[in-house]
């Protein structure tokens, strides 16, 4: 597998448990802070979103091509 293509399945499932973990994070620790729970819903929403494509810039230029080059270029060979 090229560096592309590791770099996409990366991103995808990183992006896929972190959203997962913030969703559950989400649900046990909801508090209506806002006026109306569609209002807080929301927020959540926008932050989480937020938070998930930071993550993915730092997945796409840093997380990914290290782990490519520490520990999936070092078990190919």
């Amino acid at each position: 597998m090229d560096q592309k293509t590791y770099l996409k399945k990366f991103m995808l499932w990183t992006g896929v448990l972190l959203a997962v973990l913030m969703i559950l994070i989400n649900l046990f620790t909801f508090k209506v802070v806002e006026a109306t729970p569609i209002e807080e819903i929301a927020k959540r929403f926008v932050v989480c979103l937020a938070i998930l494509a930071g993550y993915e810039l730092f997945a796409a230029f840093l997380f990914g091509p290290l782990s490519y080059h520490l520990w999936y270029e070092r078990r190919k060979e």
